[in-house]
């Protein structure tokens, strides 16, 4: 390869950042274990299990809190530590504020949380379908979730992309 780089993509699509409250779910396993839930309670085939995206939602937000999964952050974490640290130090006039402070955070981790709806969907149906479908029908079917594969389809299918990357 000329240049001394190796192969480099004609086209770059950088990775979706990762939010706070994804990690948190990652965390708790809330997509694997929801899924099992799921699956038990609500699908007979893959087939209209997963067709209602308000209905799975609604049932992925009551299923966290009815088993009391908190989503901890990392600023969560400095928030307690930031309480511990003034209380040990003798300041008690912090504990208003710092409670006005997690009342905050709780409003922006739902904001988030209800921002996600996309990334949540595709976790979620990636983890029902591992349960109802072979291998191969599951790679198929998350395949039209991939951005990197819709973003790939698109280049292929404009003949003015594919002529402007081979020229």
């Amino acid at each position: 390869v000329r240049g001394g780089r190796g192969v480099e993509p004609d086209v770059s699509l950088d990775p979706a950042p990762v939010t706070p409250i994804e990690t948190a779910l990652q965390q708790e396993a809330a997509f694997f274990l929801f899924a099992n839930h799921w699956v038990a309670n609500q699908c007979a085939s893959s087939d209209g299990c997963m067709e209602d995206a308000n209905a799975l939602l609604d049932a992925f937000r009551d299923w966290l809190g009815g088993r009391g999964i908190e989503l901890t952050t990392e600023l969560d974490l400095s928030v307690s530590a930031l309480e511990v640290a003034a209380q040990e130090a003798g300041y008690e006039a912090i504990s208003g504020p710092i409670a006005e402070l997690r009342r905050t955070l709780a409003e922006e981790k739902q904001r988030q949380f209800d921002s996600l709806e996309g990334t949540l969907l595709r976790e979620l149906r990636h983890e029902i379908r591992a349960r109802l479908l072979a291998e191969q029908e599951m790679v198929r079917a998350d395949l039209g979730d991939d951005a990197w594969v819709r973003r790939a389809y698109d280049l292929v299918t404009d003949p003015d992309t594919v002529r402007d990357l081979l020229n």
